[in-house]
């Protein structure tokens, strides 16, 4: 996951490409939430020499919130869009906010590990760059609490999470290669319906396909 967001947050200085809360895109500020709920669950683990908590927490976030979700809907804003773009812009201020919280929460049981990642991503004047141990642990952020977003996406989740289920026997039978091969159509009813005739534009992207439409 580090190297994944290195690579993409090569060209990002924060003390100048940094995206202000209030103008990063949604699904960024998503990121941000899950991020809150780790450091909250890190700092607690420590304080309560409770490691194991800790471990399974970032793991968790890492694939679960990162990898499977996050970090693969990103590819394409990172990849196709022009490189100061706001879009592109926003996605870097989100990975790399996550990237410098991760270390430090990292740093007391993954030490050598902690230490290399923060040798070679980009820092905050302030920061200390000579090593991560010199420098203060992650704290919740207030700002980016939010139940509404959580509970929004939560919805967006269990939504892709039916679809890559259907993709899945798809890719099996050669029906299509990558999810980018295969149209989805989503079928829904009531609040669920409405709920994503708001977002059907979207769709596509979070679903990482070529079409999405709901009816």
């Amino acid at each position: 996951t580090a190297r994944y967001i290195l690579s993409n947050i090569n060209d990002f200085d924060p003390n100048k490409d940094m995206t202000p809360y209030a103008q990063m895109l949604e699904i960024d500020k998503w990121a941000l939430l899950k991020l809150n709920e780790v450091i909250e669950k890190c700092i607690n683990s420590y304080e309560s020499y409770e490691f194991h908590t800790l471990y399974s927490a970032i793991l968790n976030f890492c694939i679960v919130d990162l990898s499977n979700f996050y970090l693969d809907v990103l590819k394409s804003r990172l990849y196709t869009e022009k490189p100061e773009s706001a879009e592109r812009r926003s996605a870097q201020t989100a990975m790399f906010i996550i990237l410098d919280a991760m270390v430090k929460l990292l740093a007391p049981v993954l030490a050598f590990t902690a230490e290399e990642i923060w040798k070679y991503m980009p820092h905050k004047n302030g920061d200390d760059t000579v090593s991560v141990m010199l420098n203060r642990m992650p704290e919740v952020n207030a700002e980016y609490n939010n139940k509404e977003l959580s509970e929004k996406w939560d919805k967006i989740i269990a939504v892709r999470n039916d679809v890559n289920k259907a993709l899945e026997p798809a890719r099996n039978e050669k029906l299509i290669g990558k999810s980018l091969d295969a149209e989805v159509v989503v079928y829904a009813e009531g609040e669920l319906l409405e709920f994503l005739k708001e977002i059907e534009a979207e769709l596509a992207e979070i679903f990482i396909t070529s079409k999405a439409s709901v009816s």
